[in-house]
């Protein structure tokens, strides 16, 4: 176990840069990476682990919210892949 400290996070209130190196750790989709806990309040939570040099954190997401992700960044993906290829003319 380290010693860096520990952050739980919603995803929305992450920096951006902590979002992307989340994506492409996890570039087929991390729902299945989620672990479930109960929180102070007693509520049951699911949460990706990730590390970085930094800090270890606790991302709070459901699984809904995972998929949702990743699919974003696919149709962004294939949205950004469709203007990148030659004109038919």
């Amino acid at each position: 176990m380290s010693s860096k400290p520990r952050v739980v996070k919603d995803y929305e209130k992450l920096d951006e840069s902590i979002k992307e190196m989340i994506k492409l750790n996890y570039p087929h989709g991390f729902e299945e990476h989620l672990v479930t806990f109960n929180n102070a309040e007693g509520k049951r939570v699911s949460a990706l682990p990730f590390e970085t040099e930094e800090k270890y954190y606790l991302v709070r997401m459901t699984i809904a919210e995972a998929q949702a992700i990743i699919e974003g960044a696919v149709a962004l993906a294939a949205i950004g892949a469709g203007y990148s290829g030659s004109e038919h003319g």
